[in-house]
């Protein structure tokens, strides 16, 4: 909650915010949280948020360490709430930071943002960003958690961005902290946890498959499913079978 710290030759460094080109809050009512995401080519990015009652309160954006130097302090995404991040085929890293997506290219080291859409449902706004996925056709995923009047945990709603346009992916659907997805099968169908249980996505159209809530999930190497769900009251680890 205070800083990063990694592994090497059997000790500990520990690398405060500052060496990151980041700052500490001084608002002691709110939580950071940082996040570390490691590319194929080995660069380091590290994300950051402030968290209150309400909500994310901004942050500190996103940093890189490009052979130990820190960079980003000066990018479009140095402030804010930077709550997710992925990298394309390309190597393009998107980054969702408040209710926006960046896509930062860096060989050319420039930055393109997506606003996000207008919320779907009366008397709330879209607040910020709560997860990126991007298929192999380098298109970008994200649940986009929109904000009432006093918070910000209110309806959760998926979308697709495709050549600069979103499109809505089902229903929204209330606030719930272990929505995951989409993750990508071999066949690059899109699997995601929502409301009532584990959905696939054939075009832009959701279609419930099990009603486990399946808190957790993942894709192994060969391109199978895995999920955490409850079962007779315990979790089990279940696997989408052929």
């Amino acid at each position: 909650s205070q800083d990063v710290r990694v592994f090497e030759e059997n000790h500990w460094t520990v690398i405060i915010p500052q060496i990151m080109g980041m700052n500490p809050t001084t608002q002691e009512d709110l939580m950071q949280h940082y996040d570390v995401s490691i590319l194929n080519n080995g660069t380091i990015w590290v994300s950051e948020c402030d968290w209150g009652g309400p909500g994310p309160f901004g942050g500190q954006g996103a940093r890189w360490s490009d052979n130990g130097i820190w960079k980003g302090a000066d990018s479009p995404v140095a402030t804010g709430c930077a709550n997710a991040l992925a990298e394309d085929s390309a190597g393009n890293v998107w980054v969702g930071v408040d209710k926006s997506l960046w896509r930062y290219d860096p060989v050319s080291d420039l930055w393109k943002e997506f606003a996000s859409p207008e919320s779907p449902v009366a008397d709330t706004h879209v607040g910020f960003v709560n997860s990126l996925s991007v298929d192999a056709n380098d298109t970008a995923w994200s649940i986009l958690e929109l904000c009432g009047g006093a918070s910000c945990y209110v309806d959760s709603v998926l979308y697709h961005l495709q050549d600069e346009i979103w499109t809505q992916v089902g229903e929204p659907s209330g606030y719930d902290n272990g929505y995951w997805g989409p993750l990508f099968d071999a066949e690059g169908t899109p699997w995601f946890y929502w409301t009532d249980g584990i959905y696939r996505i054939q075009g832009d159209t959701p279609e419930l498959v099990s009603p486990l809530a399946g808190r957790y999930g993942a894709i192994d190497t060969n391109g199978a499913l895995w999920i955490i769900a409850s079962y007779e009251g315990r979790d089990a680890l279940w696997v989408k079978s052929e």
